[in-house]
């Protein structure tokens, strides 16, 4: 699949999404909003299940590399 094949499936999905109403549309593309409640299950399915870490509304650019938590 190419780069462009991707990021259009991405979109459609995206699209889907907010279509189930689990994703908030916004003013702008270039970011996303999610329902509380469907965030905080999205967060429990992906640290336990499958190791993400996970830092909600601090609009993190970089890896943090100061924390010693996130070592794992």
């Amino acid at each position: 699949m190419s780069i462009e094949g991707a990021r259009k499936r991405v979109y459609m999905e995206i699209e889907n999404l907010k279509a189930c109403c689990m994703l908030l549309g916004t003013d702008t593309e270039e970011y996303g909003k999610m329902h509380d409640l469907v965030r905080d299950v999205a967060i429990q399915i992906a640290s336990e299940e499958y190791g993400f870490m996970v830092k909600a509304g601090f609009g993190l650019e970089e890896w943090p590399m100061s924390n010693k938590s996130f070592e794992g």
